[in-house]
C-alpha cells in the first residue's frame, strides 16, 4: 500500500508552511489533533482538531507536487500554507515511515520463511 505517493519531510514541510506554522502543526500532530479520514496514493482527506475543526485536503499533482487546502479563514497577505496543513503533512509522513517499516519489516521476515532456510 503507497500513502500518498509523493515524498513528504520536515524540510518540504517547512518550506511549504514557514517555520512558525511548522512549529505549531507539529503541537497538533503531536497532541494527536490530526484524525486522517481518507488516505489513498492520490488523495488525503483529515481533521485537525483545534480550538474548531478544520478540514484539510492534500492532493497530489504529480510525481513531486501536491495540493493542500484548509477551511481556516487564509489571510490575504500570508502566500504560506497554514498549522492544519502543516500537522496533516506530519501524519502522512508517520503513515508513510510506518507503512515502509511495516514492509521492510515483511521483506526482512520472507527472508527466513523461504525454503533455503527451512
Amino acid at each position: 500500500m503507497i500513502v500518498l505517493d509523493i515524498k513528504i519531510t520536515a524540510n518540504s514541510i517547512k518550506q511549504l508552511c514557514g517555520n512558525v506554522s511548522y512549529k505549531r502543526g507539529l503541537v497538533f500532530f503531536n497532541a494527536d489533533k490530526v484524525e486522517i479520514t481518507s488516505l489513498t496514493d492520490d488523495l488525503c482527506e483529515a481533521i485537525v482538531h483545534a480550538a474548531e475543526d478544520f478540514y484539510v485536503r492534500v492532493e497530489r499533482q504529480d510525481e513531486k507536487n501536491y495540493k493542500a487546502t484548509c477551511s481556516c479563514p487564509s489571510l490575504d497577505h500570508v502566500t504560506l500554507q497554514c498549522q492544519h496543513v502543516a500537522a496533516t503533512l506530519l501524519a502522512i509522513e508517520e503513515q508513510q515511515r510506518l507503512t515502509g517499516m511495516n514492509q521492510l519489516t515483511n521483506d526482512f521476515m520472507s527472508i527466513f520463511q523461504s525454503s533455503r532456510f527451512s
